[in-house]
């Protein structure tokens, strides 16, 4: 059965996981495979998705994006630094 989607702007899922929680799984599977212990890795990274699920159901959309930026991982266009506190018009 496929999903389809209630609403144009719902996040991107692959199977019944949204994007980012399918990327972690996939990070910790491809570690698993290169040092050779795909099922710890593999269990370590189902884990850790469930525990972004559970952690971002309280937040609101877009929240580990706006984190990304504040602690200047991820610079956003149009944006300035976050570093930037003070602005003078």
């Amino acid at each position: 059965m496929t999903r389809i989607p209630r609403y144009i702007d719902d996040p991107p899922t692959i199977l019944f996981w949204d994007l980012d929680e399918f990327v972690l799984l996939c990070i910790f599977i491809v570690l698993g495979i290169i040092t050779g212990k795909l099922t710890v890795f593999g269990l370590v990274g189902l884990v850790l998705s469930k525990i972004v699920g559970k952690f971002k159901q309280d937040k609101s959309d877009g929240y580990f994006l706006h984190i990304l930026y504040w602690w200047g991982i991820m610079p956003l266009k149009g944006v300035p630094p976050s570093y930037k506190r003070n602005f003078v018009e």
